[in-house]
């Protein structure tokens, strides 16, 4: 009986030894933003790789009051003035949770969704349709515009 149970734990842990009592099963993990390592949050909050620190740079808030500045139209598009969401999403969502002090499991609860769905959404797996950025956004307590210009901010820096 005693075996089979530390048999049944070893294999949940993934690993042939017995579990430490210091282990948690079910932490949370994390992605350095820099070289995409999947780690567990380490207590100075440093990538193991790379050495720097896990959490993304902040990004600045719009400023209160001004509009969001529109680029002229130009004609053919230029692919370099497009906005890349594969690229700059999942990190700003990434951002917006921790500023906000989320988990997973919060996020994906107040954007009526699941955490699975979130999780794909970070990590860059999918790209969203709108009615799901605008679940997203609602979550987080943004709206669909602020969380744009912040991907616009992140990709060309205005």
């Amino acid at each position: 009986m005693g075996t089979s149970s530390t048999i049944a734990t070893c294999t949940a842990t993934g690993t042939h030894d017995p579990p430490s009592p210091t282990m948690s099963v079910g932490r949370e993990s994390l992605r350095c933003y820099r070289c995409l390592l999947v780690q567990f949050p380490t207590t100075d909050r440093r990538c193991r790789r790379c050495h720097q620190s896990v959490d993304p740079p902040p990004i600045p808030d719009p400023v209160p009051g001004t509009d969001i500045p529109t680029r002229p139209y130009t004609h053919p598009i230029d692919p370099a003035t497009l906005l890349n969401l594969e690229l700059t999403l999942p990190l700003v969502l990434y951002w917006l949770r921790l500023r906000k002090g989320m988990n997973l499991n919060q996020m994906a609860a107040s954007a009526g969704t699941i955490r699975q769905v979130v999780y794909r959404l970070e990590a860059g797996k999918t790209i969203p349709r709108l009615e799901m950025i605008g679940k997203i956004a609602g979550g987080l307590g943004v709206d669909v515009s602020v969380l744009m210009r912040y991907c616009e901010f992140l990709q060309f820096g205005r």
